[in-house]
């Protein structure tokens, strides 16, 4: 049975300020990409976007799109207002997206459908844009994902978050 819940109206909060390593990823946020630097020495996807190249020092990268399918890894309730005006609960998951092992992004999500579902689950992310030169990743209100439903293949890639490195 498809979802009625609408997200909660955005909230005005921090928003993204980008510097000279990390504007392409915000500028492909703001439209609705995820984008993430691969160095050419090494086919690890970089997060967050760093100046140069850890392995060798090198600044130039490849800005590779991400699709924004991935598995539910673990997600966390918020109980206090992380800035003025937040909702409370706020909802985070981690998501490992598909293109990447060992790969962990963040998401809010504003519907808290997380809670229900397993660790594993697939999930899609997509960024909501809050400026002209930025967007926040969210959990997408896609409900043949949130029941569970086996997540197609895709060749290529596009929307999605902000990752962290798993454990």
């Amino acid at each position: 049975m498809p979802s009625t819940a609408s997200p909660p109206p955005p909230v005005p909060g921090p928003i993204p300020c980008p510097d000279a390593h990390t504007r392409p990823f915000w500028q492909a946020a703001a439209r609705g990409v995820l984008s993430l630097p691969r160095c050419g020495c090494d086919p690890q996807l970089l997060y967050p976007p760093p100046p140069r190249c850890p392995r060798c020092l090198d600044e130039t990268f490849e800005w590779v799109e991400l699709s924004g399918r991935g598995r539910l890894w673990s997600w966390t309730e918020i109980a206090v207002p992380w800035f003025p005006g937040a909702p409370v609960p706020s909802v985070v998951a981690q998501v490992a997206p598909d293109e990447q092992a060992g790969l962990l992004l963040l998401a809010a999500d504003p519907l808290g459908r997380v809670r229900s579902m397993a660790p594993g689950a697939p999930v899609r992310i997509v960024f909501r844009p809050v400026s002209d030169t930025a967007g926040i990743a969210e959990i997408a209100a896609d409900d043949a994902l949130a029941a569970g439903a086996p997540v197609a293949a895709e060749s290529g890639s596009r929307a999605s978050t902000v990752p962290q490195t798993a454990p």
